[in-house]
This record gives structure tokens, C-alpha cells and sequence, in this order.
């Protein structure tokens, strides 16, 4: 009976020994889901972080446009941006480069004037009287 006993205390020696690693695999496991979880939860929240001025941008100029038109509703044609009309899609990449084109374009013939290159800061100055006029 000794015998007997003595198997059955190495076999639970056994056994604990294989829970204690089937629990570490496990807590293993479970930690390595855990930075997968705060990785994609960092990446969320970058994300989100980098959409928000363009958001609060879209929204000022939506402001500005209502302002600038009395306070009259928005028309009901599809809204332009520099002359393109947007789709149900909006900004698509053709247009986005169609855009971003002729600001450059606008933006050399800019640098280029001469008033600029005198006085910026007046030749701005004269740009924004002259609209506001």
C-alpha cells in the first residue's frame, strides 16, 4: 500500500505541475492580448486625434458659408470645392489632386508677385479690404 501511495503523491505532483504551466501559458496568452488590445486602442485614438482639426475645420467653414450668405440655407446643388462639384463620395483622390494642383499653381503666382515679395503682411492686408469691400 505504501507503493500505492506514493504514486498517487508523485501523479498529483504531476498534475499541479502541469495546471501551474497550462496557467501560465494562459496568463501568457492573456497578457499578450492585452497589448494587442492598448496597441489598437492607441492606434483608435491617433486615428482620431489626426481627423479632428479637419473636422473642426469642416465645420468653421460651414459656419463661415452660412455667415457670409445672411444666414440663408445652403443650396441645394452639390457643393463645389474650387470650382469641382463633390458627389454622393465626396472628395475623391482625382479631385483632391485636381485641388491641390491649382492651390500650388495659386501659390507660386503668389510668391512670385511683386508686391508680395516687398510687403507681405500689407500686400495680405490689401487682399482682405479688397474682399471684405
Amino acid at each position: 500500500m505504501a507503493k500505492a501511495k506514493r504514486k498517487s503523491a508523485s501523479s498529483t505532483k504531476d498534475v499541479t505541475a502541469s495546471t501551474t504551466a497550462k496557467t501560465s501559458k494562459r496568463a501568457m496568452k492573456k497578457q499578450v492580448k492585452m497589448r494587442r488590445h492598448v496597441r489598437l486602442i492607441e492606434k483608435l485614438q491617433k486615428a482620431q486625434a489626426s481627423r479632428e482639426p479637419l473636422q473642426s475645420l469642416s465645420s468653421l467653414v460651414d459656419s463661415l458659408n452660412d455667415s457670409a450668405d445672411g444666414g440663408a440655407a445652403p443650396e441645394a446643388t452639390a457643393p463645389k470645392v474650387c470650382g469641382l462639384r463633390l458627389g454622393k463620395r465626396g472628395l475623391t483622390k482625382t479631385i483632391r489632386k485636381r485641388v491641390t494642383d491649382a492651390e500650388s499653381a495659386r501659390m507660386a503666382q503668389v510668391l512670385t508677385h511683386p508686391a508680395f515679395t516687398a510687403n507681405p503682411v500689407q500686400a495680405i492686408r490689401d487682399l482682405l479690404q479688397s474682399q471684405q469691400s
